[in-house]
């Protein structure tokens, strides 16, 4: 569906919303790579919101489903099942992290549909080596604190890979709104004065 020659002509202005998802400014589409899938973007917001309001159905089925183990746990036999507590609690969070990341992915995506008419490529030309000391490759990530060096940096396409707390990768325009606290409007015109 998606032709290999279209999609190099739009490389310039991809934008990862996460690593399986990248956003297409000139054809005003996401594709979702790890299952090939391609959408328009009234598709992708409609998609992502009903995994939301899946995972919040999911989040009041478990948090009942929490209650009744801590109520039954304080009638005869006072039987408490731990195990399954522990479990459901794990569920519960799993589904929070999950409408927590797919917020974040409408966040991304309608910020950079604000930001579509600036000049995307231009600013993802400047090098994110101008912003992160990078040494044998690595740099220290700006997302998270750490010791050492987790950030790695690919000259190619000009992107970075956090193999530390994050496991995202990050372009040049992600890296100067952590560094300066920019909105995403303000980081692409402060990179196109570069």
């Amino acid at each position: 569906m998606w032709e290999e020659k279209n999609r190099d002509t739009c490389k310039l202005v991809q934008v990862v919303l996460q690593p399986k998802y990248v956003y297409f400014l000139q054809y005003n589409a996401v594709i979702d790579e790890s299952n090939c899938l391609y959408y328009t973007v009234k598709e992708f917001k409609k998609t992502i919101n009903r995994y939301i309001t899946d995972d919040k159905n999911y989040q009041k089925e478990l948090n009942t489903r929490i209650q009744n183990i801590r109520d039954d746990s304080c009638k005869p036999p006072y039987f408490f099942d731990e195990k399954s507590l522990e479990f459901t609690e794990c569920c519960l969070e799993s589904a929070e992290f999950r409408v927590y990341e797919h917020k974040n992915i409408l966040k991304r995506l309608n910020d950079r549909a604000l930001a579509g008419n600036l000049n995307f490529s231009r600013a993802k030309e400047v090098l994110i080596t101008e912003f992160l000391d990078f040494r044998g490759g690595f740099a220290r990530c700006p997302f998270h604190e750490e010791k050492t060096g987790s950030l790695k940096y690919y000259k190619e396409d000009n992107h970075v890979y956090c193999f530390g707390a994050c496991k995202k990768r990050f372009d040049v325009v992600d890296i100067v709104q952590k560094i300066y606290g920019y909105t995403i409007t303000d980081a692409v015109k402060f990179l196109n004065k570069k």
